[in-house]
């Protein structure tokens, strides 16, 4: 059972251009014989979209209790970019996404910007290449720190960019931002400085209550899987 397909990536970030992809992510129900039996499960693709990935409930909540980006932006998406969400899924995860917020978050977005600022070096992709170094990657670098600034400073990390927000993005893109891969790193490493000592003093708790966490999970499935079909 399909619970989310949602549309992600550059349209739900507002940093779509002509050239854009429309790109998708989702979460389904695992069925009995994959919580209880021998039946394998993992994340899987959706038909006729083999490169959009939808994740097992229990996948996608244990990446999500960890803070990562990708899985936690999804609760944050504006409702239009929802192509389907099971009613349940909204009240138990989208309507409690704050509880799913910690200081891990800003381990996991940094790390994962950390991990964008190699590929913005490497400069693998001829297409996006300016000034010596691949612009896209270095955009979704700073979109990662943006992000990761409003949910320290408004507890949302405000997916859907601003029209601000979509300029000084876009100039990254297109190379207008930074001359050389030199200033967009020394830029770089000042958000994440900032962003380091703003977390310190941030109201985001230590750690997730994993206790709760997994008493939503059992309740999940226990209504999904047993009440939901006596009803």
């Amino acid at each position: 059972m399909i619970l989310l397909k949602a549309m992600v990536g550059s349209n739900a970030y507002n940093l779509n251009i002509t050239s854009s992809d429309t790109d998708y992510r989702g979460v389904y129900l695992e069925d009995l014989g994959q919580l209880f039996g021998l039946k394998s499960t993992g994340s899987t693709h959706f038909d006729g979209l083999p490169d959009d990935t939808i994740y097992p409930l229990q996948q996608f909540v244990k990446l999500l209790a960890k803070g990562n980006p990708n899985i936690l932006e999804i609760l944050w998406l504006k409702d239009e970019f929802y192509e389907h969400i099971d009613p349940l899924f909204r009240t138990f995860f989208v309507d409690h996404r704050e509880k799913c917020l910690s200081k891990n978050v800003t381990k996991a977005y940094l790390g994962y910007a950390r991990g964008q600022i190699g590929l913005v070096h490497k400069n693998g992709r001829p297409e996006h290449s300016k000034n010596g170094y691949d612009a896209k990657a270095a955009m979704h670098v700073f979109r990662l720190l943006y992000q990761l600034r409003n949910l320290l400073e408004h507890g949302d990390p405000q997916v859907f960019v601003n029209y601000e927000t979509r300029k000084f993005l876009l100039r990254i893109r297109s190379g207008s931002m930074f001359g050389l891969f030199e200033e967009f790193e020394k830029e770089a490493n000042k958000w994440f400085e900032e962003l380091d000592s703003l977390s310190e003093s941030s109201y985001l708790v230590d750690a997730v209550d994993y206790e709760w966490v997994n008493k939503m999970l059992i309740e999940f499935y226990r209504y999904k899987h047993f009440l939901e079909r006596k009803e």
